[in-house]
């Protein structure tokens, strides 16, 4: 944390009180201010306004403009309002303090400002490796146009939240809300996750020549680990589950991560679309011939449209550009494909949902 001020008695009290929990350097002017900026990693500044040479509003918006990851706040002994907006819009503060300030609310907000800052970094990395994904999809098969596209489109929205939630940080530095808005995030960025182990799947599933890495899969062990996935989730939606008793027998081969993510897609896309107060039942068996790993729910409620394209996706007719379809049901579909089985949209009374179908050795 760096420490602006002209006055040496000022900056030596700031820093004893800050020292102990703190990193904190200090600079007697603006000048001295921007060399220590460049030559050190500050996460934190917290300036002076009256100086000579240059003002605190003078400095900030430096800093802004050269170091846009560091958080700002300016610290006055006037209550000049048009200064802190001046401050506000060009130096795009995170918060200021008056003379005599209180040492608990500084930590405070320091620390606010800190937990803002490390989320822009996360968020930022994240964003890079979702756009390199992204560029790694647009090398594919140009028949996936449509399908590209879909992934961006719903990579946007969680990217979107998480900007819009930082953007509510910065406005209202009070810790309940913090904790509630980092759990918007939480959310968000596990959603973006699942989507760059997506296309990470779906990269190797096109590429060319590509086999499975074969082993046997219990169907079983298949299913309690999706549900340990999801199981947060679970409780949240106020979804009843219920696992049917699944046929000993139920192994399958195939490539043990692919299979795991297709189950998991399936289940995150059946626990979207179902409603509070309702049941998913889980369970595997044979029948001619084949393997099922069933998903169903009775708290879904499609249009005759979403029907439509769920059994064309599910039969494999045309091509994804011709039906609207979220990823989770591509990367299934598409994992199914490559182990010789297939992915089937089923109708049964009040439920609705898919099976899994894998072929029998």
């Amino acid at each position: 944390m760096l420490y602006v001020d002209d006055i040496q008695a000022n900056l030596m009290l700031f820093e004893a009180s800050f020292n102990e929990k703190y990193e904190v350097l200090l600079a007697e002017s603006g000048k001295k201010a921007l060399e220590i900026l460049n030559e050190n990693d500050v996460h934190v500044i917290v300036s002076d306004q009256n100086m000579p040479g240059m003002t605190g509003n003078e400095l900030l918006e430096v800093v802004t403009k050269d170091h846009p990851d560091v958080m700002r706040f300016m610290i006055t002994a006037y209550t000049d309002y048009e200064t802190v907006v001046e401050a506000i819009n060009k130096g795009h503060l995170f918060g200021f303090f008056n003379k005599p300030y209180n040492i608990d609310d500084v930590k405070h907000s320091i620390d606010n400002s800190l937990e803002v800052r490390n989320l822009r970094i996360k968020n930022r990395e994240m964003i890079k490796k979702l756009e390199k994904a992204n560029e790694l999809m647009h090398e594919l098969d140009r028949t996936k146009t449509r399908f590209l596209t879909s992934i961006t489109d719903e990579i946007r929205t969680p990217i979107n939240k998480i900007m819009t939630a930082v953007h509510m940080i910065k406005d209202k530095i009070d810790s309940k809300e913090l904790t509630e808005l980092l759990n918007l995030l939480d959310v968000s960025v596990k959603r973006l996750e699942g989507f760059s182990d997506a296309a990470k799947h779906l990269v190797r599933l096109n590429e060319q020549n590509f086999k499975p890495d074969v082993s046997e899969i219990s169907l079983t062990e298949i299913i309690e680990i999706g549900v340990i996935e999801r199981g947060n989730i679970l409780n949240t939606g106020k979804i009843e589950l219920q696992i049917e008793n699944s046929s000993a027998n139920s192994i399958v081969r195939g490539e043990y991560d692919m299979v795991q993510a297709s189950f998991s897609a399936m289940l995150g896309f059946i626990i979207d679309h179902t409603s509070e107060n309702s049941k998913i039942t889980l369970g595997s068996n044979q029948a001619n011939g084949n393997v099922s790993l069933r998903i169903l729910s009775n708290g879904i409620d499609y249009s005759e449209k979403e029907k439509t394209d769920l059994r064309s996706l599910s039969a494999h007719e045309g091509t994804p550009a011709d039906i609207d379809f979220r990823i989770e049901l591509v990367l299934s579909r598409e994992i199914m494909k490559a182990h010789q089985g297939k992915l089937v949209f089923i109708e049964e009374d009040d439920y609705k949902g898919f099976a899994m179908i894998f072929p029998s050795e």
